[in-house]
């Protein structure tokens, strides 16, 4: 017997992210909440040697696997469109070079998948 290429819940999963998926944007990682929250005790031996690791081999931010997934309302994205005077079109740049740097309240933005 054959294994299935994807399962079922992978297939639901891409499905759903194409119908709510509407671009890509930069924005201050300040403005993201994370559910749970970072724990206000982190070890600064920890931060210093990620810190490190970033310096040394750069963080690739337009790398797709390093962004970070959110959910927003509706009217905040419209608001910060408007604000930026960017179209809701310019999200959906293939040119990583030319996304649009979007402002948002801290906290406004909710990451999706906890820490990154």
């Amino acid at each position: 017997m054959q294994r299935a290429l994807f399962t079922e819940e992978e297939i639901q999963l891409a499905a759903e992210r194409r119908r709510k998926y509407i671009g890509t944007t930069k924005v201050s990682i300040s403005h993201i909440l994370f559910n749970p929250p970072l724990p206000q005790d982190l070890d600064l031996k920890n931060l210093d040697q990620l810190r490190e690791i970033f310096y040394k081999n750069r963080c690739h931010q337009l790398n797709v696997d390093n962004h970070i997934p959110i959910i927003m309302s509706q009217g905040d994205l419209a608001g910060a469109l408007w604000n930026m005077n960017v179209s809701q079109r310019a999200l959906l740049t293939n040119d990583p070079h030319q996304l649009p740097q979007l402002q948002f309240m801290a906290g406004q933005l909710q990451a999706l998948h906890g820490h990154h």
